[in-house]
């Protein structure tokens, strides 16, 4: 697998919005995620979070799994 360099938006239900840059694995379920955690650091100059890592959830991926 190879890395690769992704911009994307994270929005807040507040309407809070952060852009990200992240250099790294894309997670092949990315279009099917709902919520995401990215850890990383906050440029103040550039007004940027640099992710070191992205943890996501799927909540659907789980549904109908218990029984």
């Amino acid at each position: 697998r190879e890395t690769q360099i992704m911009e994307f938006i994270i929005c807040e239900p507040e309407g809070d919005v952060l852009e990200v840059h992240y250099n790294g694995y894309r997670r092949s379920n990315l279009n099917d995620i709902e919520k995401v955690v990215v850890i990383g650091t906050y440029d103040q100059v550039e007004c940027i979070f640099n992710a070191d890592e992205i943890l996501v959830k799927c909540p659907s991926k789980y549904e109908g799994r218990l029984e």
